[in-house]
């Protein structure tokens, strides 16, 4: 649905806001474990703004052999049944997906694959933080499950690209005048 769509940039701006304040909030609380959670998930919501500042100047053009996709991803996203539910997925800026120019397309998808990518490996900084500082190892299992949770909601979202891409890939190769 291209309203629910426009509505996540929305909601993720506004998370970016709420989540900080509740934190801040629940400090007077007293209450540890709802104050790191809620930390987490503004450092989740602030680490996707970041990784899509820090993709945006990454130019991929796909040339490197991880961004080929193979056959047995394909195999897998068949099991997943990934094109029964990709359409479901949040989508940030729905504008940049719009399929008028095939390359252009290929080019979002992978600035977008980028960004998840990076966003799927800033998600383990917090329980590797927590670790390492003493006051913070009692609490690790919060920060790995935050962690854990939005790292998969990213692959999910780097499948997406993945298959997609390989659609437009295929196309673009049968059709070479659209090169």
């Amino acid at each position: 649905d291209k309203n629910m769509k426009s509505k996540v940039s929305k909601i993720f701006n506004f998370s970016l806001f709420i989540f900080p304040l509740l934190s801040f909030i629940s400090l007077f609380i007293h209450q540890p474990a709802l104050t790191i959670t809620l930390f987490t998930f503004s450092y989740h919501f602030f680490e996707r703004m970041i990784s899509g500042v820090i993709s945006s100047y990454i130019n991929v053009k796909g040339i490197s052999s991880y961004f080929k996709v193979r056959e047995w991803e394909m195999k897998l996203y068949r099991v997943i049944r990934i094109k029964e539910w990709k359409d479901y997925a949040p989508t940030y800026k729905p504008e940049t997906f719009i399929v008028k120019d095939l390359n252009k397309l290929r080019e979002s998808m992978l600035g977008s694959e980028t960004c998840h990518i990076l966003c799927f490996l800033f998600s383990y900084i917090p329980p590797i933080i927590s670790l390492t500082v003493p006051y913070l190892k009692s609490t690790f299992i919060i920060f790995f499950i935050t962690s854990f949770l939005s790292s998969i909601f990213d692959l999910l979202l780097i499948f997406i690209q993945r298959y997609n891409r390989n659609r437009v890939e295929n196309i673009l190769r049968k059709m070479p005048h659209l090169k």
